[in-house]
């Protein structure tokens, strides 16, 4: 596991708290390695999110069903901070 972190603040280190939260949530679900990256957008500087990218084994329609399910568990787990986090899935053999 991996986590980001960037200047450190109060509302930063909450996050970060949430953020390991949410990577253990993610290997719960995908039996990969999981990494974090915090990432911007140069032309929309006040925007930020930060992607989760898990390794994962399995056939693609497992992995689509895997995605769903964590997308829910996040909206109902980690509401405060689920349009921040996206997830990149990488199939492994």
């Amino acid at each position: 596991m991996s986590v980001v972190a960037g200047e450190q603040t109060e509302r930063s280190v909450k996050q970060m708290g949430t953020l390991c939260d949410v990577v253990r949530m993610t290997q719960s679900l995908f039996s990969g390695q999981v990494s974090t990256e915090a990432m911007s957008d140069p032309e929309s500087p006040g925007e930020s999110w930060v992607v989760v990218t898990v390794q994962a084994p399995g056939e693609p329609k497992e992995l689509v069903k895997l995605r769903c399910e964590w997308h829910e568990r996040m909206a109902q787990q980690f509401p405060e901070c689920v349009r921040d986090l996206r997830l990149s899935i990488l199939p492994s053999a």
